[in-house]
């Protein structure tokens, strides 16, 4: 499969496959760390993009998933820095998505994200991708929203907002602005 935009008979990889190939991969927790001290507070998640190593990993979630999740488990981890995890994955396809949803859900259920990190990882705005609010359809994402919903770990004003991304109602809220 070609990802890049070159022609067919075009042999070079593109950026995206010549850095995922590449035998230098960036360390995880400490990328994230250097970008915590780098933006100092998330007031405004996009001043994440000004850091070098959150975009090397942010273009290449599926390369650092399993690190993404290590990282959240961990208690050591600040809520600001599991944060940055979060956004590093938000250009994940739908799938792999999930499965980050899925883990960070197991993670919120074992004490180890707060309810706040649970609710980036539902409803993250980085770069306007709104991943679980723009598939609310999605039976799997509907059933784990469901199981959210029921769960008496989640606070009513989370279950009150799940139950307007189930809706289609924060879709709605949220194609205005885009």
């Amino acid at each position: 499969m070609n990802i890049g935009c070159s022609s067919a008979g075009d042999k070079k990889p593109s950026l995206k496959s010549q850095y995922m190939n590449s035998q230098e991969r960036l360390n995880y927790d400490s990328t994230i760390l250097a970008t915590m001290k780098e933006v100092v507070d998330l007031t405004s998640s996009s001043s994440v993009f000004g850091v070098k190593g959150f975009i090397a990993i942010y273009e290449n979630p599926l390369l650092y998933q399993n690190d993404a999740i290590i990282f959240l488990s961990k208690e050591k981890n600040t809520e600001e820095e599991k944060t940055i995890a979060v956004f590093t994955m938000q250009k994940s396809d739908l799938e792999d998505y999930m499965i980050f949803f899925k883990k960070a859900v197991g993670l919120f259920n074992e004490g180890k994200i707060t309810e706040r990190v649970l609710s980036e990882v539902i409803s993250s705005s980085v770069n306007k991708r709104y991943i679980i609010i723009k598939n609310y359809r999605d039976k799997s994402i509907s059933e784990v929203l469901n199981e959210l919903k029921g769960n008496e770990k989640v606070s009513p004003e989370l279950k009150g907002r799940i139950e307007n991304i189930l809706s289609g109602k924060s879709w709605r809220g949220v194609k205005k602005l885009l």
